[in-house]
């Protein structure tokens, strides 16, 4: 395959990804490689860029460790999840200039150490909900910007704790997809064939 075939098969790895790591977690939602105007393709789950509880202070945070323990899950699966698209790409392509080049923890990084500079406020659960329409959509976070928001959540504004923390989450989500190499493949050609799925769908192909 050549040119968009190409692209379209990439990004059908990419949203399987994010889709199989959702599974994983329980946060399954559904997913489409039908290109918009801004993304070329989206893929929707629980939990986003959701902030982890409520009163919770980004910028004061505590420490990570003593965090109970449900919480740090949730908020480790989230970044797990983010980190998940491109490293499946990776898989089938390898690091690619312009597209996954170098480590993913480093550009989710360099994503939080903009974001803890300019203190933006998380997405709302109402931003959240517009993921329908997500492929037209240029506010949309980016996955490296997704997952460092949930490391500023984690680590405040220690540059080095959330770098160290994000390549523990990329190390934790490789060996994630690794271990369901099979399943992953098998989404990525379903959604190669179909162009979306449903999340009901996405549990059936996972299922096999």
């Amino acid at each position: 395959m050549t040119g968009m075939d190409d692209e379209l098969t990439v990004s059908a790895w990419h949203e399987s990804g994010h889709c199989l790591a959702a599974s994983l977690f329980g946060q399954a939602g559904a997913a489409t490689v039908t290109p918009g105007a801004v993304w070329v393709g989206c893929s929707a789950y629980v939990g986003r860029l959701v902030p982890p509880t409520e009163g919770f202070d980004p910028g004061n945070p505590g420490v990570y460790p003593q965090w109970p323990h449900g919480l740090r899950r949730r908020l480790e699966a989230d970044v797990m999840v983010a980190l998940s698209g491109d490293l499946a790409e990776s898989m089938l392509t390898g690091p690619r200039a312009g597209r996954v080049a170098g480590p993913v923890s480093a550009r989710a990084a360099e994503a939080a150490e903009k974001i803890a500079g300019e203190r933006l406020a998380p997405a709302t659960p109402e931003e959240l909900a517009e993921m329908a329409s997500a492929v037209d959509e240029p506010q949309i976070p980016t996955d490296a910007e997704a997952a460092g928001q949930l490391a500023v959540y984690a680590c405040g504004h220690d540059p080095a704790a959330r770098a160290a923390f994000l390549a523990w989450m990329e190390v934790s989500a490789r060996l994630l997809l690794a271990a369901n190499s099979l399943a992953l493949g098998r989404l990525a050609d379903a959604l190669l064939e179909r162009g979306a799925l449903g999340a009901e769908a996405v549990r059936a192909v996972l299922a096999g």
